[in-house]
């Protein structure tokens, strides 16, 4: 349930993506003039923004498993390539013909080059309730990650 503080603004702008949470209170800014956010994009774009709210847990869990299999992550963010893929598959599911955001607009293309099949394979059996966060955490990384450097002598 949304906090009194909590808010969610639709402007004509909304910064170069089209839109932006900021936190502590949670504030979603939503560009109705971006044309990657019309019609039923408009839902999955506010899902996304929403989850920034939640992500924390994601994002720690995504940084400690690359850690402790000493990896790095072939680019940065990559924590926000998974909400993408959570919400935009989650909309998938409840919207008939929809294609998720960031695979119309081609974000992964630009961000996050082989994303998609590496979330469609270690991501979405938990997202179907398959296998546990842990696991899936583990395969990403596995799969997403590329060796970090050794420390050196």
């Amino acid at each position: 349930m949304a906090r009194n503080s909590d808010r969610v603004d639709v402007t004509e702008y909304a910064n170069w993506a089209g839109a932006y949470t900021t936190l502590g209170p949670t504030h979603i800014t939503v560009s109705s003039g971006n044309a990657g956010n019309q019609g039923d994009a408009a839902l999955e774009i506010l899902f996304h923004e929403a989850s920034h709210s939640i992500a924390g847990k994601l994002r720690a869990a995504l940084t400690d498993e690359a850690k402790a299999q000493n990896k790095l992550f072939r680019r940065r963010e990559f924590w926000h390539a998974v909400l993408f893929y959570t919400t935009g598959e989650i909309v998938r599911r409840h919207l008939d013909s929809y294609t998720p955001y960031a695979l119309k607009n081609g974000l992964y293309d630009r961000a996050w080059a082989g994303a998609p099949e590496v979330l469609d394979t270690d991501w979405k059996p938990y997202l179907n309730g398959k296998i546990d966060l842990a696991t899936a955490i583990r395969g990403v990384v596995m799969d997403y990650g590329i060796p970090d450097k050794p420390a050196a002598r």
